[in-house]
């Protein structure tokens, strides 16, 4: 008799002989439930109970890396290493915490995979070498199933990546194995001791802190970097904008390369204990130190700090190092801000990637209408300057080409149009140096 049919034949006796006193939920099939691994301390959104069963019915060890030889037990981290020596492949077991908050099993890294409930994925077969399955956290199915339609299951409340493999792993071939690395994480607000190696990191932020500017740059710049599983890239300088809740928000930063997946977890405090860092521009505490022949101001060290240098403002980030060529939102201030190729914050006009943009004395970008030298100009949403036809809270205006704001006769595409002295379009009838002139809804002169 096949050596795998008489383990399911015992493991269906066992499973008959205490089905009469035991939940039927105790069991997976093939499997007999033994000691899973637990996490008393776990959040809602985290799992509370982990257990990973090999095709012989016996639970299978979770390791914290490769190279561990001590049993590890279910904690707030989300890598588990998993030897499967002498076995055809995995069942999984698992539990998240909180109500009607869902657990998915996936076979692949991709967005649009398909997960499973732990209960209905069956055997999973394990072949010679590395396999890797992932399980998300998600607060209901319809939360699942909208992430999946949405061609996107990254969209969940947690990932946790078992890394199983089917021989034993010796010194030599973990040295070949190359794990990718972020080389850096910077937070807009508050501050961590990152080193390449930890993975899990806890901050406060103040309570008034509604959201976190996230940058996470990988060691290797063909890596895949996500932040909250919205994929990262050189171009955007690795960042993305999070939202915070009141409380405590998790926020997962995977980098992967071809063979290997490394996941960081920050555990952000919304209103906890004041930060080791700050954003604060206020001078009284602060410093001047002398470095050569540049001198700096900055208030309580030189990461996560406004600093000002020969009478210009400059944002040091996580890392020490002064933003350049790029854009940054403040949280503290709301307000977005140009440092251009020096690092100095922008101030009045400038032209970024085609578009003109207009900054305070303090870098603030501006937005909607300002007056500049005498002339108007409106700023969009996005702080970029508008030319040509404009329509504001109904009334319709237009914008000259250098973006100041007619007022007058004009005439476009052969049509006349006339506006008043706040710029906006006359409509209907009106009397211009004793004569009298007609306008259509659409402003064109009748």
């Amino acid at each position: 008799m096949n050596k795998n049919v008489r383990h399911l034949i015992a493991a269906a006796l066992v499973i008959s002989a205490f089905s009469a006193v035991a939940p039927a939920n105790i069991f997976n099939l093939g499997v007999i439930e033994a000691n899973a691994s637990t996490y008393s301390g776990a959040s809602n959104g985290q799992l509370k109970s982990l257990s990973v069963y090999r095709s012989t019915g016996k639970e299978a060890q979770l390791y914290s890396n490769l190279a561990a030889t001590k049993e590890t037990e279910l904690t707030s981290s989300t890598d588990y290493y998993i030897d499967l020596k002498g076995s055809d492949g995995v069942e999984l077991d698992a539990e998240v915490e909180g109500d009607d908050y869902v657990v998915k099993v996936f076979k692949s890294s991709d967005k649009d995979a398909e997960g499973y409930d732990p209960s209905d994925l069956g055997l999973v077969p394990i072949d010679s070498g590395s396999t890797k399955l992932y399980l998300r956290t998600y607060r209901s199915e319809d939360d699942y199933k909208d992430a999946w339609d949405d061609g996107n299951v990254k969209k969940c409340l947690k990932t946790y990546t078992l890394h199983i493999s089917k021989d034993n792993v010796n010194s030599d071939e973990e040295d070949d194995v190359e794990y990718p690395y972020l080389s850096s994480i910077y937070l807009s607000d508050g501050s961590i001791n990152f080193t390449k190696s930890k993975t899990s990191y806890k901050v406060n932020v103040d309570e008034d802190v509604k959201q976190l500017l996230v940058r996470a740059k990988p060691q290797d710049d063909d890596d895949l970097v996500e932040i909250n599983g919205d994929s990262v890239d050189e171009d955007g300088d690795y960042e993305k904008k999070v939202s915070l809740d009141k409380g405590e928000n998790t926020i997962e930063i995977t980098v992967e390369n071809d063979d290997e997946t490394t996941t960081y977890t920050i555990v952000v405090n919304r209103g906890g204990k004041s930060s080791d860092s700050s954003n604060s521009s206020d001078e009284k505490d602060s410093t001047n130190i002398i470095t050569g022949s540049d001198s700096f101001l900055y208030n309580s060290g030189t990461m996560n700090s406004w600093v000002s240098k020969n009478g210009k403002y400059m944002y040091m980030d996580g890392t020490g190092q002064p933003l350049k060529n790029k854009w940054w939102f403040d949280v503290s201030s709301a307000s977005d801000y140009y440092f251009d190729k020096d690092g100095y914050a922008q101030t009045g006009w400038a032209q970024i990637n085609g578009k003109w943009y207009y900054f305070d004395n303090s870098g603030k970008m501006q937005k909607g209408w300002i007056s500049n030298d005498g002339k108007w100009y409106y700023l969009n949403v996005s702080g970029a300057m508008v030319t040509g036809w404009y329509q504001d809270a109904g009334k319709w205006y237009y914008l000259n080409s250098d973006g100041s704001m007619k007022t007058g006769w004009l005439n476009d595409n052969g049509s006349w149009y006339l506006f008043n002295s706040d710029g906006s379009m006359v409509t209907g009838s009106v009397l211009v140096d004793g004569v009298q002139y007609s306008f259509a809804s659409n402003g064109v002169m009748i």
